[in-house]
């Protein structure tokens, strides 16, 4: 363009629509750099792990809500909630642990767990087993299982700062959700273990029993 010469409509509109397209085409040669960027970072996994030991337990307290059919909710100081792990054998090649949950004095139920090359599995039976706890977890990670009639739905979440009967501690979230508004959350921490717990289910009394639980302090009680 010489010097003086007036820029017409169509010429500024010609200048406009080249530089949109160079900047087009810069944004397209850098998009596959940004793609394998981001997505090499997304594939990036952590290592969950859960230290057991016979003779350990893990005392929870909190807060219980209870709410009947009416909607009513009574908010109260949940009782001790307590993980034991009873009893702890090989077999295989693969460790197993029994371990045992209470409300309380009321004893709850009895799990058996593994521990299994992909993590930690709750073991139905010889053959019949559910994925716990995965060795190798990233942020919404999922897996599911059937037992008998019923689905269970697992998700892998972020990582939350809690603070327990030993300080301040970070664990993982997992999510387990049997369906309708039955639901659990874990929170894992590595050097300790679950620090919180979270559930919402139906009670034998058909009220709906929700809690949010901290880990108060960890002990073993091993005797031998």
């Amino acid at each position: 363009m010489r010097l003086n010469e007036k820029s017409t409509p169509e010429k500024i509109s010609d200048k406009r629509i080249r530089k949109e397209r160079a900047l087009l085409l810069f944004f397209l040669f850098l998009l596959p750099g940004f793609m394998i960027f981001f997505n090499g970072c997304g594939e990036e996994k952590d290592t969950l792990l859960l230290p057991l030991e016979k003779g350990d337990t893990f005392t929870y307290s909190g807060e219980l809500i209870s709410k009947s059919g009416s909607g009513k909710k009574i908010k109260m100081t949940a009782p001790k909630h307590r993980i034991v792990v009873k009893r702890e054998y090989e077999r295989d090649g693969r460790k197993f642990f029994i371990i045992d949950i209470y409300q309380g004095d009321y004893w709850i139920m009895a799990m058996s767990m593994s521990q299994e090359e992909e993590g930690l599995c709750w073991m139905m039976g010889k053959k019949s087993k559910f994925l716990m706890i995965p060795r190798n977890v990233k942020k919404g990670q999922k897996w599911e299982c059937k037992i008998g009639s019923r689905e269970i739905k697992a998700t892998v979440g972020g990582t939350r700062k809690f603070k327990t009967g030993l300080g301040e501690l970070v664990g993982r979230e997992i999510f387990y959700n049997s369906g309708g508004k039955s639901f659990l959350k874990i929170w894992i921490n590595n050097d300790v273990g679950i620090i919180a717990i979270e559930f919402s289910r139906i009670s034998d009394s058909a009220n709906r029993q929700e809690a949010k639980l901290i880990l108060q302090k960890c002990e073993n009680n091993n005797k031998e």
